[in-house]
């Protein structure tokens, strides 16, 4: 039988993981809850806080996680934020919060507590933190069914993954970028991505993330029903998961291979797959893989039974059938799980109506369509309240935005005044200094014309100087020349007088 719930098998494989650490996880937990007692209001127990928060969201006791991340918050809440320490505490403490919200399925918390995460990130500039918060938030996306904005973060997480050499985290992006192209039936890219990460996973040596990406690859090919490549990648799944002992791993890979097998119609040999994934999963306890793959073994013992030719072969086949259904949705309604109650009803109905019980045919339909409209509803509820919240956030946000854009509008505006105040001060300064430019070349000019005209002054005062002293010596020497023709003069009239005396002596 085509299986149906295909996709849980991953999360079932790491439900598995889990359970292997169960007891070593409580361990731990007994631990830090003694180290709590004695903690101080401190960063350090905010720390044992939130190793305490992660380690129940690991064991699915996601209420009490919730309830030690928020402590861990109050805690360095209350310390110095200027301090980097307290800054990597609280976005530990938002970054497993919001984890445990999206194991939840309250994404719009999740994405809410891993923006906050981011936020601090970013400020630290810490690149390897940086990487894990994109990685989450496009998980949340991932899960809403955003897949743009999830392969838009896994990118982001990628590109920072690289650029730090955080090498082994860049085969978990690649292998996020596959689903997020699966999920959109872009198998080639899908395909692509998924290669990647085994190439990745190879070269560290990581041998759960290598069997994992090998039935990846798997799936792939099986939604394309290339069946042979499908199944070769199955076999080196298994062919791994053997080699690490990882059970959970090597029953999946038989639930797949039975799944080819049975699209193949070679139904002995996923017959065999199946059987052989029910007895590890019986062995091991996994209860949702008991119910998985008792529902394969009962569907394909409903078709066996229309394939034989003696009434008695049918009947033997349809009991055989009943049991493995029966068993499965008895082990179904004790675990409370709704989607295989839906699949083993409607196996069952099947059942019934080719054996010929058509009243339990009936009866198996009505319960199938119950459980059908149950998940719907549910579903339809989960995502009315899940959208409501979305819009909460988002109008809170675009709230944040807008303060935010007037608060920046409010400085634009003040540095638009500032700048004006500044443009006019520059303006009256270079007015100013043009001013008395224009000023000093003005005294400057008035300064050389005065020199100039000093100067010519002085030229005319030295001419006319020296003109007045060629006029004094002229007139010096025209009166000297009076003084010497009047000496000259007494001098005659003297000696006439002598003259005159000397003669009239004579008389």
């Amino acid at each position: 039988m085509k299986i149906v719930f295909r996709r849980v098998i991953f999360l079932l494989f790491c439900l598995h993981c889990f359970c292997s650490m169960l007891q070593a996880q409580n361990r731990k937990i007994d631990s830090l809850f003694s180290l709590i007692k004695t903690d101080k209001e401190d960063l350090t127990k905010a720390d044992h806080l939130n190793a305490l928060s992660d380690q129940f969201r690991l064991i699915g006791n996601y209420d009490t996680s919730l309830l030690f991340g928020k402590q861990a918050v109050s805690i360095a809440n209350k310390m110095d934020q200027a301090d980097n320490e307290t800054q990597k505490s609280l976005s530990y403490s938002y970054n497993v919060n919001g984890l445990t919200h999206c194991e939840q399925g309250n994404y719009t918390e999740a994405l809410k507590n891993h923006f906050a995460s981011l936020k601090i990130r970013q400020r630290l500039k810490d690149k390897i933190g940086m990487a894990g918060s994109y990685n989450n938030i496009g998980l949340a996306f991932f899960y809403q069914g955003n897949y743009p904005e999830a392969l838009k973060n896994y990118l982001i997480a990628l590109k920072l993954n690289e650029e730090t050499g955080n090498k082994k985290w860049i085969g978990t992006c690649y292998n996020n970028i596959g689903n997020v192209y699966d999920s959109q039936g872009n198998f080639a890219e899908a395909l692509k991505n998924h290669e990647a990460a085994l190439k990745v996973h190879k070269a560290f040596g990581e041998k759960g993330g290598e069997a994992g990406s090998y039935a990846n690859i798997g799936n792939i090919y099986y939604q394309q029903r290339n069946h042979a490549e499908a199944l070769k990648n199955y076999e080196m799944a298994l062919s791994v998961f053997e080699g690490i002992g990882n059970k959970a791993g090597i029953a999946d890979c038989y639930t797949n291979m039975g799944s080819v097998f049975y699209d193949q119609n070679n139904i002995q040999e996923a017959l065999k797959n199946y059987r052989a994934a029910l007895e590890i999963k019986e062995k091991i306890g996994d209860q949702p893989g008991i119910i998985l793959a008792s529902d394969n073994i009962g569907s394909v013992y409903t078709l066996l039974a229309t394939r034989e030719n003696t009434m008695a072969g049918k009947q033997a086949k349809y009991k055989e059938a009943r049991v493995f259904l029966d068993k499965a949705k008895n082990l179904a309604k004790e675990i409370g799980h709704k989607e295989f109650l839906l699949s083993v009803y409607r196996d069952l109905a099947i059942l019934d109506s080719t054996s010929g019980n058509f009243k339990g045919s009936l009866e198996n339909h009505k319960l199938y369509i119950l459980y059908r409209d149950s998940l719907n509803n549910e579903e339809t509820n989960r995502r009315s309240i899940e959208l409501h919240m979305t819009y909460d956030f988002e109008k809170r946000e675009a709230v944040a935005k807008a303060e935010h854009k007037k608060e920046l509008e409010s400085q634009g505006r003040i540095a638009d005044e500032k700048s004006r105040k500044q443009n006019v001060i520059m303006f009256s300064v270079v007015c100013c200094l043009l001013l008395v430019g224009v000023f000093a070349a003005f005294v400057f000019r008035s300064l050389r014309i005065t020199r100039k005209q000093k100067s010519m002054i002085e030229a005319q005062k030295l001419e006319v100087e020296k003109q007045k002293s060629i006029v004094d010596e002229k007139q010096k020497e025209i009166l000297d020349s009076i003084r010497y023709a009047r000496r000259i003069q007494r001098a005659l009239i003297t000696s006439e007088k002598y003259i005159g005396r000397k003669w009239n002596s004579l008389k």
